[in-house]
């Protein structure tokens, strides 16, 4: 009997309306299962799964993709708290440089001689800190990296499986290389491979 790929895309969310998908990975109070759950249908439709395990696979580029988001919008927090106290930090430097007494006092008004940022000045420190610093960048870097390669892996896998099924030739290898040039040394005299 053959079926259609629209046919096919509809039935594949059936699993996820009757509760295949029990875990949803939702934050409570700061993501909405209703979102989460357009994403996963929209995913597994995308991909077309067929057959339990392939839906399987389909949930878990979901999920992956889904806390990839995730990444973005801790990133974007993070950023958003750093420039959010720009004028607080120079406040706080003004302080160990001109002392606290004098940046009260200029703030009360009873002097006016400390230098006042200007609002070009103010600009640019904003500027400086829209990426996040070392330590909030290393995790991000991290935790995204290893959920984009499980994300590959699992997309690989589900392509192979899929081209099994049609009985197309299926990969037995992929090569992704995601280290910046030069990173990675080469073995003097040795010959270099091209693929």
């Amino acid at each position: 009997m053959a079926k259609s790929r629209a046919g096919k895309a509809v039935s594949s969310r059936n699993a996820l309306r009757h509760g295949l998908t029990s875990v949803e990975p939702v934050i409570a109070g700061m993501e909405r299962k209703e979102d989460w759950r357009a994403h996963c249908g929209g995913v597994i439709a995308s991909l077309a799964p067929e057959g339990h395990l392939e839906l399987v696979l389909a949930e878990r580029v979901a999920n992956l993709t889904w806390r990839i988001n995730r990444v973005t919008r801790y990133e974007v927090a993070v950023a958003e708290d750093q420039v959010g106290r720009t004028e607080e930090d120079r406040a706080i430097a003004d302080a160990y440089l001109f002392g606290t007494d004098a940046v009260l006092a200029q703030a009360d008004g009873k002097r006016d001689d400390l230098p006042v940022p200007t609002p070009e000045e103010l600009a640019n420190d904003r500027e400086r800190r829209i990426i996040p610093w070392s330590a909030a960048l290393d995790k991000i870097m991290r935790y995204e990296s290893h959920l984009h390669r499980q994300l590959m892996q699992t997309l690989h896998e589900l392509e192979a499986m899929q081209a099994r099924r049609l009985g197309l030739p299926a990969n037995l290898y992929r090569l992704d290389i995601s280290a910046p040039p030069g990173s990675v040394p080469q073995r003097s005299g040795a010959a270099s491979a091209t693929i």
